[in-house]
This record gives structure tokens, sequence and C-alpha cells, in this order.
């Protein structure tokens, strides 16, 4: 989460843009996707185990994976870039003073970039069951890391 933060911060802060409003919509973005329900690992005493089974199995698990962090952190992030610069801004007054405007343009293309990864949340789960984080774990690293673990990967390294 600390590095979804940094990248959305410093990514927005390349841009030009105010970096504050785009570390905190990375983040936003990662918990808008995440599941959303609780892990139950306490083991209560005199209750067997095969009895929180349909607790379980009803997809109570937290963990957000590092890649889904990543990826969702850097597309909500170009999002609210590509809103700033095309400046989908609110307009303030001239009286309002520089940094409350500076602070309150950030607000429509952060809601319409952390709305679209919830839009895409309730797509995915509709239509595969998985959550975006779980599905990008299953894209990203884990083909990476069957490759690695073959023996003909090791044919690819220099001696």
């Amino acid at each position: 989460m600390a590095f979804t933060i940094s990248l959305g911060y410093h990514l927005a802060k390349s841009y030009d843009v105010n970096p504050i409003a785009g570390g905190v919509i990375a983040f936003s973005a990662v918990v808008t996707c995440m599941n959303q329900s609780a892990v139950f690992d306490y083991a209560l005493p005199g209750v067997a185990e095969t009895s929180l089974d349909a607790l379980k199995g009803a997809g109570l698990d937290v963990a957000a994976d590092g890649a889904g962090g990543v990826v969702l952190g850097l597309l909500s992030t170009m999002i609210y870039v590509k809103l700033m610069q095309k400046k989908v801004t609110m307009k303030l007054p001239a009286s309002v003073p520089p940094a409350v405007s500076n602070t309150s343009a950030s607000i429509i293309p952060g809601t319409i970039a952390i709305y679209t990864f919830g839009i895409i949340r309730q797509i995915c789960v509709m239509a595969t069951r998985l959550y975006p984080n779980d599905l990008i774990v299953e894209w990203i690293p884990k083909p990476l890391l069957g490759f690695y673990r073959a023996y003909s990967a090791l044919r690819l390294y220099p001696s």
C-alpha cells in the first residue's frame, strides 16, 4: 500500500499535477478494487474448524497483492493526470484563495478515476467472480513465476 501511494505521488509529480492527490487517488483505487470482506484467523475454543468453512468459502479475504496495487495505482493515477491535463476541473471564482482552488481542482478527475475502478471491480466480480487484484495476479505474476521455475528458463541467463 505504501508503494502504491508513493507511485501515485511521484507519477503525478512527474506530470506537474497535484502529487498528494495522485497518491490518494492511487490508494483509493486499490482499496476500491479490494475484496472488502473480513478474515477470521482466530480459532474459537470449543468450535470445530469445519463449522467455519462456510464463512471462509464466502470469500473472506482482504489481502491485496503487490502486483494488483502497482497496476491499479498506475492506471488510476494516469486517468487522473490525463483529466487534469485536459482541464476537466472545477472552476471556482477568482475570489477563492489559490490554496482552496488548487485543492478542489482535483475533485472531479479524482472522482472519475475512482468511480472508473469501482465500475471495473463490479464488472470483474460479476463476470468472473474474482476481484481485479486477483485477476491481475492470475495474469501477470503467476505465469512469470511458472516460467522462471521451469528448467528451460535457466538457459536464458548468461553464465
